[in-house]
């Protein structure tokens, strides 16, 4: 075998290899956001939000892009809260999932959060809890009861 044959080889496994990695990564924000939208009951509705890729980026699917520089996904989702006599208010969601030393994780504001592969249900509470203050304090720049000056 050449060592062109070689890279060629080469090529094949790691393409292959980056592929799972994409899938597991889009699996894995749909779990997430299932789970999270039941975690919230009548509350809220999470939905996929449209994402487009920009420069170091590529499209994954229609609400992901994968970020080439960091190894990682993003998936965009709109988050539509309901209140007693109000209505609907749409929130913007952005989640990153990704492995970093084996272990899945997801971040959206804050540092990433570990995840166990099958998506226990007790595993994805502190992700969900997370996902949570990153959504109250997007209805609190949205909706401001106070000056800053």
């Amino acid at each position: 075998m050449t060592r062109y044959q070689d890279l060629g080889t080469f090529l094949g496994e790691r393409l292959n290899a980056h592929r799972a990695y994409v899938a597991d990564c889009i699996k894995l924000a749909e779990e997430v956001s299932a789970g999270f939208s039941s975690y919230l009951g009548v509350a809220g509705k999470v939905t996929p939000e449209r994402m487009s890729a920009s420069e170091g980026q590529k499209a994954i699917c229609a609400n992901g892009v994968f970020q080439f520089d960091k190894a990682v996904a993003v998936f965009a989702y709109t988050l539509e809260l309901t209140a007693p006599g109000a209505p609907p208010h749409p929130v913007v969601l952005l989640m990153t999932v990704g492995k970093k030393g084996g272990e899945w994780f997801i971040r959206n504001e804050g540092k990433p959060f570990p995840l166990p592969r099958g998506g226990d249900p007790n595993g994805l509470e502190p992700a969900f809890e997370q996902l949570v203050r990153s959504v109250e304090n997007e209805v609190r720049r949205s909706l401001p009861i106070e000056g800053t000056e």
